[in-house]
């Protein structure tokens, strides 16, 4: 039976929750706080994900499952990912609405062209 939390090693990869889903959540919301475009952020992650897999495993391992690696667990990842994205978009839109109506000399508007 696949546990839900990985509570050690042995369960990293087959366990829905692990290290790496706190992983990919953290990298896709500090894209989304350096104000990178969602589907920009999303596509260059996982193209970093692939030329890893290619790099360490060869072009044909590439979407396979590693030994042990749950489908669930791949899946999650996935979600934490573009949760993590569109959540660091959304609390930087916030933080940049919040100084915009704080300092309205620093709003977008008031800049002459």
């Amino acid at each position: 039976m696949t546990a839900v939390v990985a509570h050690s090693a042995e369960q990293e990869g087959t366990a829905i929750l692990d290290g790496g889903t706190a992983l990919e959540f953290l990298v896709g919301f500090s894209t989304g706080l350096a104000h990178i475009e969602p589907h920009i952020a999303i596509l260059g992650i996982l193209s970093f994900e692939a030329l890893q897999e290619v790099a360490m495993h060869g072009s044909k391992e590439l979407f396979r499952r590693q030994s042990g690696e749950s489908l669930a667990n791949r899946i999650v990842d996935g979600l934490a990912l573009v949760t993590g994205v569109y959540l660091g978009h959304y609390v930087r839109a916030a933080a940049d609405a919040r100084q915009f109506v704080a300092n309205p000399a620093l709003s977008p508007q008031s800049v002459p062209v």
